[in-house]
């Protein structure tokens, strides 16, 4: 689980909030991402109440306007999901309906520089946003992530080029076997010797080659 988000000297008005910011699983990243863009904010942009959960944190702002521009600027950096409901809440003096929004952001589960299983393809994330972006590890090319679809992390791991010909070999990191490198097309271009580290990643058995 992500580490705790420290929200510490926020400016704080118990009275009034417009609009609920709800941060799912937030890295350290994004909670100083959101602190920072709000003690940045005009003064009228206020944080009432913050409530601790287990997943993540809820923030009880008070400009909606501001809630939702901060959605979807972490969305921008960040990428994952982002959702924006409304509820209404009552009545203005002047008889005009007044709403309450919910912001629901979740960061993915994955951040630049992993390694991920998605779709059947072994990807190294190089960037986040709108749109995820990588570089397949078995062809070399470009790969572009949908936040929708299914993404499992893997856990890079430290290995060794134990042979370069007839083809490339690592030591496995867990049983310490010398075993073929799977991606050899993607791993020719890593400049690898014989006793280079390289790190690499594991999927169905298979050693695969990140970078040294």
């Amino acid at each position: 689980m992500a580490k705790k988000p420290g929200l510490r000297g926020l400016s704080m008005n118990q009275q009034y909030y417009e609009a609920i910011l709800q941060l799912r699983n937030p890295s350290e990243k994004v909670t100083d991402f959101v602190v920072s863009a709000i003690n940045r904010a005009s003064r009228k942009t206020l944080v009432s109440r913050v409530v601790t959960l287990k997943t993540g944190v809820d923030l009880f702002i008070s400009s909606r306007a501001f809630a939702v521009s901060l959605g979807r600027r972490l969305f921008g950096c960040f990428g994952g999901s982002l959702e924006i409901s409304k509820r209404l809440y009552g009545l203005s003096k002047d008889n005009k309906r007044v709403y309450r929004v919910s912001v629901l952001f979740k960061p993915p589960c994955f951040r630049q520089g992993d390694v991920i299983l998605y779709e059947g393809h072994i990807v190294l994330v190089s960037s986040l946003g709108r749109q995820a972006k990588g570089t397949d590890l078995d062809t070399g090319r470009r790969a572009v992530i949908d936040y929708k679809k299914d993404a499992e992390r893997l856990e890079v791991r430290k290995s060794v080029v134990t042979k370069l010909h007839p083809w490339l070999e690592a030591m496995h990191p867990e049983t310490f076997e010398t075993r073929p490198v799977y991606n050899k097309e993607y791993a020719s271009g890593l400049g690898l010797r014989q006793g280079s580290r390289v790190r690499v990643v594991l999927s169905q058995g298979r050693v695969y080659a990140v970078d040294c």
